[in-house]
């Protein structure tokens, strides 16, 4: 089914995109919440008024996301948890302990929301972070996750330097079928 977003809707598009999408997640999720229409001929030769609307709605919001992704850009922030016994944290780090760190760092209000992180911070280590607050829009940090007692910075977070986990989970289940193949 063909429709039309009148919101950006996450790995699916932004305003005013024609998308094709299931029927059901268009019934179900995409109707309901009020971010699409379907894709009739009446429809489509709205799509310019539904981009000019939104755009016009959220220049302010643009102009402060602007200001916030200069602010935050190329930080690092470093944020303290207790270990276990094998050295990995109890819980983890989510976005929301990252938001936090980041606001009390930089003065800012970031959202969780604009944190994309693919997965929570379980071991000590330094991850790079992208911050997307709109389309075109985002800026990149640095998290060192300090295990409590560790006795320096550097020290806990030289072994584990790496991108954010959802781009090393491909390669570790890459890793483990071809063990389990041998």
């Amino acid at each position: 089914m063909k429709v039309i977003l009148k919101d950006y809707v996450r790995k699916l598009g932004d305003v005013g995109d024609v998308v094709n999408v299931k029927d059901g997640y268009a019934r179900n999720y995409l109707f309901p919440q009020d971010v699409a229409i379907p894709a009739t001929d009446n429809n489509l030769k709205r799509i310019e008024n539904i981009r000019a609307r939104h755009q016009e709605q959220h220049k302010h919001l643009i102009a402060g996301f602007s200001e916030t992704a200069e602010r935050v850009n190329g930080k690092t922030i470093t944020i303290t948890a207790r270990l276990n016994e094998e050295g990995r944290l109890y819980g983890s780090i989510s976005e929301r302990e990252i938001a936090a760190a980041l606001n009390d760092a930089c003065g800012t209000a970031v959202d969780p929301a604009h944190i994309d992180i693919g997965g929570h911070f379980k071991e000590p280590g330094t991850y790079r972070v992208h911050l997307r607050f709109s389309v075109g829009l985002g800026a990149d940090i640095e998290v060192i996750v300090v295990g409590e007692g560790a006795p320096t910075v550097e020290a806990a977070a030289a072994p584990s330097s790496r991108q954010a986990p959802r781009e090393e989970a491909s390669d570790d289940t890459e890793a483990d079928d071809d063990q389990e193949e041998a």
